[in-house]
C-alpha cells in the first residue's frame, strides 16, 4: 500500500538525515532510487511505499508509525534516549 508523503514525514526525513549527517545520495542508495528521487521524498513531492518507509525507519531505529506521527524533535529525542540505554 502506497501513501502520499505527509508534511510531517517529509520534515522528519529532512531533520533525521541532518541529525545523522547523511547526504541525500547515501539515502538514495539505501532506497535504491536516485538522489533526485530522494529529494522529492523530502519535499513531499513523491509517494513512499511501505518497504521504503520501513527501510528508513530501520536505518534511524524508530518505528515506521513514529515517522508518520511524531515530530522530528520527538524522534531525535527518542533516538538520543535509546543510545543512553
Amino acid at each position: 500500500m502506497n501513501t502520499y508523503i505527509s508534511d510531517l514525514l517529509s520534515d522528519n526525513l529532512r531533520h533525521l538525515r541532518a541529525f545523522h549527517q547523511f547526504p541525500q545520495r547515501y539515502l538514495a542508495h539505501i532506497l535504491k532510487c536516485s538522489q533526485y528521487g530522494y529529494s522529492k521524498l523530502e519535499r513531499g513531492r513523491m509517494r513512499i511505499g511501505e518497504s521504503k518507509l520501513s527501510k528508513l525507519a530501520d536505518l534511524y531505529g524508530v518505528p515506521s508509525s513514529d515517522l508518520l506521527c511524531k515530530s522530528s524533535d520527538e524522534l531525535i529525542r527518542q533516538i538520543i534516549e535509546s543510545r543512553k540505554l
